[in-house]
């Protein structure tokens, strides 16, 4: 992997890119498959829907075809944007 992917590194992140432990962020080629993914999710989707192994998890293999990532999502708790209506004028 010409991005210094790793057995065992693991990326986290919330709205922005995913990171990892030393501060370095996910290949852009990979970033752009999750990016609709993230999206997805963060929208209420479930990725089984789109062939993830659950609702939450989803199997990539990187655009170069020698990284495998594990998506997995945690759910926060919080109100959908669209659903709760913050977007809209009082």
């Amino acid at each position: 992997c010409r991005n210094g992917e790793e057995v065992g590194d693991v990326y986290t992140c919330t709205y922005g890119c995913p990171v990892n432990r030393d501060g370095y962020g996910i290949c852009s080629k990979t970033m752009m498959m999750l990016y609709p993914l993230m999206e997805a999710v963060r929208s209420g989707g479930d990725l089984q829907n789109v062939g993830g192994d659950g609702q939450y998890t989803k199997t990539i293999v990187c655009p170069d075809g020698c990284v495998i990532f594990r998506l997995t999502a945690r759910p926060l708790g919080n109100p959908n944007f669209h659903r709760g209506g913050f977007w809209k004028e009082p």
